[in-house]
Order: C-alpha cells, then sequence, then structure tokens
C-alpha cells in the first residue's frame, strides 16, 4: 500500500510539474502572439501614414505631420521605408524638429547609445545618416547644451557615422554655443570614447589654450602665451563662468592640478 501511495504522489506531483509547465508555455506563445499582433498593427499604421503623404512638388517634410513622420522612421531605425517615403522628392532634412527639442533630424538618427543597439539595427541607423547626408543634412547644427552630432557620434564610439559626419564637411574646429570644441568639451566632461576617434580629433582639432590646460600641455601652452592675442584671452570666462586658471585648478576628479600649468597661468596674469 505504501508503495502505491508513495507511486500515485509521485505521478501527481510529476502531472503537476508538467501542466505548469504547459501553462508557462501557453502563456510565453500568448505574449509572442500579442507582441506580434502589436508590431504588426503598429507597421500597417505605419505604412498608411506613408501611404498617405503625397508630393507637392514642394521640399520634403514641410508639415508638422510630415516632419513627424519622418523623426518616427528614423528613431525606430526604418530604413527601406525611408526610402520609399523620401523617393521622387525634393528633400530638406534641415528642418526644425517637431519635438520641441531643438534636434536636427540627422542628429535624431544620432539619437542613441551604440552601446544597448543590436548590430543589425545600428547598421540602418547608420545607413539612415549617410543617407540624410548625402541628401543636404546639415552635420553643424547644435543643441542648445551646446552638442552637434558629430559630438554624439563620438560619445557612443559610433566609428563610421563619425567618419561619415567629417567626410561630409564637419569642421571638428567650429564651436558650439558653450563656446567649445568637440575635442574641448569631451575632455572638459572626462568622456571616454574609442581610442581611434580620439586620435583623429586630436589630429584635425588646432589646440587651443583651453584644450591645453585640460590635457595638461605645458610645453604647447608655454609657447602659445608668447602671443599677446592668446594672453588676452587668458582671463575670459567661458559660459559656465570660468577661467583657464579655474579649469588648471579643478581639472578631472582623478586628476591633481598640474603646478607647471597653474604656474604659467598666475605668470601670464
Amino acid at each position: 500500500n505504501e508503495t502505491r501511495e508513495c507511486r500515485s504522489l509521485q505521478k501527481r506531483k510529476t502531472n503537476a510539474v508538467i501542466t505548469r509547465r504547459q501553462l508557462i508555455q501557453e502563456s510565453d506563445r500568448k505574449e509572442a502572439e500579442r507582441k506580434q499582433a502589436e508590431m504588426q498593427a503598429e507597421q500597417d499604421a505605419l505604412n498608411k501614414r506613408i501611404e498617405s503623404v503625397k508630393s507637392s512638388g514642394d521640399t520634403f517634410p514641410k508639415t508638422t505631420e510630415e516632419i513627424k513622420l519622418v523623426e518616427d522612421l528614423i528613431m525606430s531605425a526604418k530604413y527601406e521605408e525611408l526610402l520609399k517615403l523620401c523617393e521622387g522628392k525634393k528633400l530638406d532634412f534641415n528642418v526644425k524638429s517637431t519635438r520641441g527639442d531643438n534636434m536636427s533630424l540627422l542628429y535624431r538618427a544620432l539619437y542613441h547609445n551604440s552601446r544597448n543597439l543590436n548590430q543589425s539595427r545600428l547598421d540602418r541607423k547608420n545607413m539612415i545618416c549617410e543617407f540624410v547626408l548625402n541628401n543636404g543634412g546639415a552635420p553643424v547644427i547644435f543643441t542648445e547644451e551646446g552638442m552637434n552630432c558629430v559630438f554624439f557620434a563620438a560619445r557612443t564610439n559610433n566609428k563610421k557615422a563619425f567618419d561619415l559626419l567629417l567626410k561630409n564637411g564637419f569642421d571638428p574646429n567650429r564651436k558650439g554655443p558653450n563656446g567649445k570644441t568637440v575635442l574641448e568639451f569631451l575632455v572638459e566632461q572626462n568622456i571616454k570614447v574609442d581610442p581611434e576617434i580620439m586620435n583623429e580629433l586630436k589630429a584635425t582639432t588646432k589646440p587651443s589654450l583651453f584644450s591645453m590646460v585640460l590635457e595638461s600641455n605645458a610645453d604647447g601652452l608655454k609657447k602659445a602665451l608668447e602671443s599677446q592675442k592668446n594672453l588676452a584671452e587668458i582671463n575670459k570666462r567661458d559660459n559656465n563662468g570660468k577661467t583657464l586658471l579655474d579649469h588648471a585648478i579643478k581639472l578631472k576628479p582623478d586628476q591633481n592640478p598640474d603646478p607647471e600649468i597653474v604656474g604659467l597661468l598666475l605668470a601670464a596674469g
């Protein structure tokens, strides 16, 4: 009797485990079907929006709805759909954003953290960047915070997009509303970027007093301060109200002030 009861108990336990596993599998299946249905509904709605756009012979995108549609396609990396939408139209990719954040469409294409994207999606994003650039998208538009497309490509270690931007005319010496070049901004914020990107920026950006201070380039600073023009610049304040000496005293969290840099600035007045 005991043996029969043990077998019966074991059978009930086994059946319970099987039933629970089947319920989980069924729940997973239904969830997958629900997500698939949602994705299909979103794609169908997107296709209807694309089909509803009529070419007026004027520039595209122009209306709020047109710009928003292009932004949605770019943000969701819908490369093929974007090509279909833009086919045969006179394109203007430097229109004002509908989202109130001053981002250009090109910046929108770069607006992601490339470390969190799978390669396929990142490739489509970069193809969109190239398409926008090839159709007049300006790489020099800045956000109110002083960031631009090249800064964002560098910050997210997107070497392909970074190279595309430089190839299409971005001047690394151009300063943003914050008064900094891309290189200066990256160094000031202590942002770690791909060494190849950093080396390319250093090779193409003209050294400034600010970059020399941040990089503790004492020899370069000493030579630069021989110029009367540069001497007149050392006490100017940046957009944050800081002078070069302020930056020299407080460099990076893991860095002590360079006594030679501080001494050169103090001696220069």
